[in-house]
């Protein structure tokens, strides 16, 4: 089958089952509590549901299992092969669980911040050690790479991560900022994905893009429910594990520059959000509504 036609199926399962699952995690989130009540930073006025990751995570899952399934039935994969030689898809995806387990917790229990950023580093340093790190730093401009050390690569990857990570953490304040962004970079990245022949990558991508349509339907102003930190934290992440990845096996290190470009503002806001609070001398993990998207309401 044309590996088109098989992304374009994977897009249409993982947004159908956001569609399905969504309204059964919103009726999962009230039921234990798991609430984001109107607050002095907030635009809701009512308490809407958290939990939405996990209808993003559950469709984006099952989509890939659908996938490989397929592939077994018709004898056109062998499971262990496939793995070895998609090690660093391995690593990201079961990174990106874990972050997402992270994220569910504190969803439903307002974990404090050293868990969740401990949490962070662990998920980084599980997909890290499948090999996805930086090896080398070139320019879009021309085929010059600079080969870095080991040691050095690892602390990048980690860093862009983590860093990545909160930055969809921090912007998810608007209903539809977060998933709206993600989906945009997720578009780009298949593109670039598709050129450079990384068809595992491609596989993702497009899964979740699926998984995040179908989310939007419930995610627009007014939001019936909001991803939480099992949904931003999940998708800065994989954004961020991705873009390494996607550069990795080429000099193709403008994938590292579609997230900047993108989320250009949002990584800004991000950093300035950061200093801004260190200067104040105020806890760097104490939210505020001073980003752009509460300045320009």
């Amino acid at each position: 089958m044309n590996i088109y036609i098989i992304h374009l199926l994977i897009f249409l399962v993982a947004c159908v089952l956001t569609l399905f699952l969504t309204p059964r995690v919103m009726n999962l989130a009230k039921s234990i509590g798991a609430l984001d009540y109107p607050a002095e930073r907030s635009i809701h006025s009512k308490a809407v549901p958290r939990l939405g990751g996990v209808a993003i995570m559950g469709a984006f899952g099952v989509s890939i299992v659908a996938y490989i399934v397929y592939k077994l039935s018709i004898g056109d994969l062998d499971i262990t092969t496939y793995w070895q030689q998609n090690r660093a898809l391995a690593g990201i995806l079961l990174g990106s669980f874990t972050i997402f387990l992270v994220g569910v917790i504190d969803d439903i229990y307002d974990v404090k911040p050293v868990f969740k950023f401990s949490g962070q580093l662990a998920a980084a340093l599980i997909t890290v050690s499948f090999g996805v790190r930086v090896d080398f730093l070139g320019s879009p401009l021309s085929d010059q790479v600079i080969n870095i050390p080991y040691w050095l690569g690892t602390f990048l990857a980690i860093f862009w991560i983590v860093g990545l990570t909160n930055t969809i953490n921090f912007i998810d304040g608007l209903d539809g900022l977060a998933s709206g962004v993600a989906g945009i970079s997720s578009v780009a990245l298949y593109i670039i994905a598709i050129q450079t022949g990384r068809l595992d990558i491609a596989l993702a991508l497009v899964a979740m893009l699926g998984a995040l349509l179908g989310f939007l339907r419930y995610n627009f102003n007014p939001a019936k429910i909001f991803m939480g930190d099992s949904g931003s934290m999940l998708l800065g992440f994989f954004l961020g594990a991705i873009t390494i990845q996607s550069a990795a096996k080429s000099a193709a290190t403008i994938a590292l520059l579609v997230p900047i470009v993108i989320m250009g503002i949002p990584i800004f806001d991000a950093a300035y959000a950061i200093w801004r609070r260190f200067v104040n001398r105020r806890p760097i993990t104490r939210a505020d509504k001073e980003h752009i998207h509460h300045v320009l309401l």
